[in-house]
């Protein structure tokens, strides 16, 4: 029996060292993973939202841009060059206009000039 402890003896320490050193040091550095692990996460979720609000951002560019350049058509190719032709067809659509009866003579819009219109 006396043999038996000699070779049992080391294998308990051995296994005693082993659950001191995995509460001390591995138990610890499994619960740093973890979090890691979380925060790597939790930057990949804002880098995923930082990039939809910067294409939402570019798109917004992109179609202010083009809406400007449709205006800016619009104001040279569709409106009347001079002042004299935008009078004559605004007097003309709000003498035949069918919203004459509700709205009355006297409701009139202002169509702006070229040069208001156009900012540099």
């Amino acid at each position: 029996m006396a043999e038996k402890r000699r070779l049992i003896l080391p294998i308990v320490i051995a296994l005693v060292v082993n659950v001191v050193l995995f509460a001390i040091v591995l138990y610890p550095l499994s619960k740093k993973v973890a979090g890691g692990e979380q925060q790597a996460q939790a930057a990949t979720v804002a880098l995923n939202a930082a990039r939809r609000d910067y294409d939402a951002a570019r798109a917004t560019v992109k179609g202010k841009g083009q809406a400007d350049q449709e205006l800016q058509k619009f104001y040279t190719d569709v409106l009347p060059p001079d002042m004299s032709v935008r009078d004559g067809l605004r007097f003309f659509a709000s003498n035949s206009s069918p919203s004459r009866a509700i709205c009355g003579s006297s409701a009139r819009r202002r169509i702006p000039n070229r040069s208001e219109t156009v900012s540099s």
